[in-house]
């Protein structure tokens, strides 16, 4: 059976509570699912995106907010990836792609790249923000980020003409 919980529901899967909670941020439609007792979170992109390394896929490169498609929301995204890291998962699963460790430092660091996002949105536009996006990242990290950046440019862009 399910039951109501202070950010969403809770269900019974075989013996294994899954709690799924709001996630806001990248879009409003957005949830993440907390295995409590596995002490995993499934985020989808509330947590951002991260890339496995061509040459050695254990290794993962940063952690990045992903500010698309159109209901991007700094402070909410801000205060989900803040509600993830105080669960104090082991890893947290994201869509693009796959597991995270060091969560606590990796909210951190994403914190602090959503408000540089919202920085660069109110400075540039066009090719001028993806260069800028770009610039955020390590240069070994960069041509994995080549889909992601344009089309995050594009939800920082739009989140700027919603607001005006």
């Amino acid at each position: 059976m399910g039951s109501e919980r202070e950010h969403g529901a809770s269900l019974q899967f075989g013996g294994t509570e899954l709690r799924f909670e709001d996630a806001p941020g990248h879009a409003k439609h957005h949830l993440f699912v907390h295995f409590e007792a596995e002490r995993c979170i499934l985020a989808g992109d509330a947590f951002g995106l991260a890339h496995a390394h061509s040459a050695s896929p254990e290794r993962v490169g940063p952690s990045f907010p992903s500010t698309s498609p159109v209901q991007f929301a700094p402070e909410a995204m801000k205060s989900t990836i803040r509600r993830i890291a105080s669960l104090q998962p082991l890893r947290v699963g994201v869509s693009h792609y796959g597991w995270l460790g060091e969560i606590a430092e990796r909210a951190d660091q994403l914190c602090d790249l959503v408000d540089q996002h919202v920085a660069l949105a109110q400075k540039y536009q066009g090719e001028a923000l993806t260069h800028a996006l770009t610039e955020l990242l390590p240069e070994e990290w960069r041509p994995y980020f080549d889909l992601d950046l344009p089309v995050n440019a594009q939800g920082l862009e739009i989140w700027q003409a919603q607001k005006a």
